[in-house]
């Protein structure tokens, strides 16, 4: 989140500093623009909202039964796991002699990606 701009901190009671928590970054805007609105709601519903699968919460707090832990849980896992490989961090500024053509290609590339498998 850092990487393009966003902050990976929220605050928290009494002048406390907390990370943010899946979530929250999940619903930031960045997350959105990155991985489109379906891409972000797939996510919400596999790992954290409570009408979903909610694997976050469920495995994080011993909710889950270990005969869950199956091929099918696996294949989603791995596929949110594509997903994230699909965010990459902005340059800040673009490759000196470039022109921020290279910027622009790496972006023309990740929309095709995501156009092409659309989810």
């Amino acid at each position: 989140m850092t990487s393009c701009g966003g902050a990976a901190y929220k605050p928290g009671c009494n002048g406390a500093i907390m990370l943010k928590n899946f979530e929250d970054l999940l619903r930031d805007e960045r997350a959105e623009a990155s991985l489109r609105e379906d891409g972000v709601h797939y996510l919400r519903v596999l790992f954290t909202d409570q009408r979903g699968w909610n694997l976050r919460n469920n495995i994080a707090h011993g909710l889950t039964l270990p005969q869950s832990f199956d091929r099918t849980m696996a294949d989603r896992v791995f596929h949110a796991l594509l997903l994230f490989g699909l965010l990459r961090a902005r340059a800040a500024t673009p490759i000196k002699g470039d022109g921020g053509q290279t910027d622009q290609k790496r972006l023309s590339l990740l929309e095709r990606t995501t156009n092409d498998h659309a989810i």
